[in-house]
C-alpha cells in the first residue's frame, strides 16, 4: 500500500541499446519517485517484448490475476 508510481514511457533507440542506457533510465525513474515518498513502481509493456526480460532484470515482476485494457474512440466512416 502506499503511494505507487508510474513510469510511463521508456524508450531507447537500437543503436544505444545493450549500453546500460535503459537501466540508468529506470534507476533515475526510481530514484524520482522515491524522492516523492512512492513505495512501488509499476508500468505496462506488451507481454511478448524483448522489454519484460529487461524489466525482470531490472527487478520488476508480473502481477498475476491482472489486466490492461483499452478502447479506442473512433468516429465510424
Amino acid at each position: 500500500d502506499g503511494k505507487v508510481g508510474s513510469i510511463r514511457e521508456l524508450f531507447v533507440l537500437k543503436e544505444y541499446r545493450g549500453d546500460k542506457i535503459g537501466s540508468r533510465l529506470v534507476e533515475f525513474s526510481e530514484r524520482y519517485l522515491k524522492e516523492r515518498k512512492c513505495l512501488s513502481a509499476y508500468l505496462q509493456t506488451y507481454s511478448k517484448s524483448k522489454s519484460v526480460g529487461f524489466y525482470k532484470k531490472n527487478g520488476y515482476r508480473e502481477r498475476k490475476n491482472t489486466s490492461f485494457l483499452t478502447k479506442e474512440f473512433r468516429k465510424k466512416k
